[in-house]
């Protein structure tokens, strides 16, 4: 009897009892020879053969999705690069914003600077030191 593969089963209306104990026995002695040789061994088959399976899903996963990323891919390559363009001027926008401020505060600080001296002037022109 060849260990390597299941016993072929004759219609069962044609097989007697002992004929059906002997292939049943010979099933059984099959099942042995490909059964694992410990519990622990069996149990490692199993988290095999489910982590290949897993293993397969993962990568008709991948699959779907590296196909959508390469249609969506050029499209999103045209909003990145818009996107960018819009900060690029946003930011040229705040920097404008900034540096007008900047130039605001410097020529009200100049215009207090002379009011400041034409109080002073002023002032010291009243003086009686000055005279």
């Amino acid at each position: 009897v060849d260990a390597t593969r299941p016993p072929a089963a004759p219609p069962p209306s044609t097989e007697k009892a002992s004929e059906r104990k002997a292939r049943a026995s010979r099933e059984l002695s099959y099942a042995l020879a490909c059964s694992p040789e410990s519990e622990t061994m069996g149990e490692l088959f199993v988290m095999q053969h489910e982590l290949a399976k897993q293993m397969l899903v993962n990568r008709r996963n991948l699959k779907s999705l590296v196909s959508k990323v390469r249609l969506e891919l050029p499209e999103e390559a045209k909003r990145f690069t818009e996107r960018e363009k819009d900060m690029e001027k946003v930011n040229k926008f705040l920097e404008a914003t900034k540096e007008a401020k900047r130039l605001l505060k410097r020529e009200r600080r100049a215009e207090q600077q002379k009011l400041n001296l034409a109080a002073a002037e002023a002032a010291v022109a009243q003086s009686t030191r000055h005279s």
